[in-house]
């Protein structure tokens, strides 16, 4: 979503949306559409993942994908 009065972008995914996140919150799950998940988060590791590097990778792949009309990466599997 984009607001155009302010030039803020936001980015939404109703089903694995989360409530207000510090800058130093972590997570340990993996959630969302495996096309548009960060690389770090479809294998957590023990020390689990920053949330908003992760939401500025799936942006950039949501952006991608409206521009070439293709997700940017395929595989055989989800994973």
């Amino acid at each position: 979503m984009f607001d155009s009065a302010t030039c803020e972008v936001k980015l939404s995914d109703f089903t694995v949306s989360r409530s207000e996140i510090e800058q130093e919150t972590k997570l340990f799950d993996c959630e969302g559409t495996p096309s548009f998940t960060a690389p770090e988060c479809t294998v957590v590791e023990k020390d689990g993942y920053f949330p908003r590097p992760a939401d500025i990778w799936s942006f950039g792949v949501c952006i991608y994908t409206y521009v070439a009309a293709i997700v940017p990466f395929y595989g055989d599997c989800e994973l």
